[in-house]
């Protein structure tokens, strides 16, 4: 009888204990995997107001990279901003990890459960720089990972109508991390030129425009080993005999093309105006062109050349002396070089724009016809009152 009450009496606390033990375990994994578990909750978020604020201080310029056109700065920086519903973050050389947390703070749920997570991983002293792109809803252990690596994204590069070298390192250096006082001491590097067979009047055929993908913390000498591949890429054997047959090297076939293309807008007129100045170039004629006139006396807003420019000493002044200039007068396109490269043959000597001021030109075999052509145009640009 007592074997049985003892027995009635430690069933329900052995009951209790297990509950109790049960409740213990629980209790201590909640405890252990509390941290562990901001890994897998949600925690990049897009910013509140998204589009509303500017990078920059109106100025046009930031402190680094500019935030690309048509995209939106989520803190006033160009550090973070939104592109296409995505987050993207840029960490440039020098940021630590408290710059890239004050930089996520505007787009993290919870920057205390980040930098718990991030402490974790060791990534304070792991910090890469890069162009990352952050979809919305990552999670701290996703979100590390993608940082801690390193996974960045390439940049799309872009440039198309450029006058000279400066001006190029100014529009690539707002498209990735390093400034372009870097990017031009790489351009004018003395050893990388003479090993290109280039000097600094030269350097802008280097430059094949067009739209590239590329890291965005390049480094200087990689951009320019960038360069040098899309050039030797473009410059093909084919290319090389077809511009030789025209007694051309391929800088000397730059430097045309850069003429050429700011003779007109009006590309189907490029390769008759090229095969217009090999005609003159193989009689001995000199260039006449006007737009090295307007590159010796720097100013391109002229719209009417009067003599007394075209008297102007400088050895990009064609009117002077004979054969191409130096070197070209800006970074020509691609279409123009291959204008020149496969210029339709022709006998016109002289060319002179439209009265009717649409862009185009007529072409002339002889002085007199284009005399004719010359007349009707001052007369055109007399009667709109422009003078120069």
């Amino acid at each position: 009888m007592a074997n049985l009450k003892q027995k009635n009496i430690s069933e329900p606390l052995k009951t209790v204990r297990i509950v109790f033990s049960t409740l213990l375990i629980l209790l201590l994994v909640w405890l252990v995997s509390g941290p562990y578990r901001s890994y897998l909750k949600p925690n990049l978020r897009l910013p509140e107001a998204a589009g509303q604020g500017q990078a920059g201080d109106g100025s046009g310029e930031t402190s680094a990279t500019a935030v690309p056109e048509g995209q939106d700065a989520c803190c006033g920086t160009d550090r973070l901003y939104l592109s296409d519903g995505h987050i993207v973050l840029n960490i440039f050389e020098g940021d630590d990890f408290e710059t890239v947390c004050h930089s996520l703070s505007p787009v993290l749920r919870s920057e205390k459960s980040f930098v718990r997570a991030a402490r974790r991983e060791h990534y304070p002293t792991n910090v890469h720089t890069g162009h990352y792109v952050l979809k919305p809803g990552l999670n701290n252990r996703r979100l590390l990972e993608t940082l801690g690596q390193g996974l960045q994204t390439p940049v799309t590069l872009r440039f198309h109508v450029v006058r000279t070298p400066e001006k190029l390192a100014g529009i690539l250096s707002r498209q990735i991390m390093i400034d372009s006082t870097a990017i031009v001491t790489a351009f004018y590097d003395p050893q990388r030129l003479e090993a290109l067979g280039l000097n600094r009047q030269t350097l802008p055929a280097l430059f094949i425009p067009d739209t590239y993908e590329i890291w965005w913390n390049v480094s200087p000498e990689r951009l320019m080993n960038h360069f040098e591949k899309v050039y030797k890429q473009f410059w093909t054997e084919e290319r090389k005999a077809k511009a030789a047959a025209n007694k051309l090297s391929p800088v000397q076939a730059a430097t045309l093309a850069s003429i050429v293309q700011d003779e007109t807008n009006h590309r189907d007129e490029w390769s008759i105006i090229a095969g217009l100045y090999l005609n003159r170039m193989r009689k001995g004629m000199p260039l006449q062109a006007c737009p090295t006139v307007k590159y010796a006396i720097n100013d391109f807003t002229i719209r009417r050349v009067l003599k007394e420019y075209t008297r102007v000493e400088s050895p990009y002044n064609t009117y002077l002396h004979r054969g191409l200039p130096p070197g070209p007068i800006g970074i020509a396109r691609k279409e123009p070089l291959l204008a020149v490269i496969d210029a339709v043959p022709n006998n016109y000597l002289y060319m002179c724009a439209k009265d009717d001021f649409s862009g185009g030109h007529y072409f002339s075999s002889t002085l007199t016809q284009h005399n004719r052509y010359a007349e009707r145009y001052h007369q055109a640009l007399t009667r709109r009152r422009i003078r120069r």
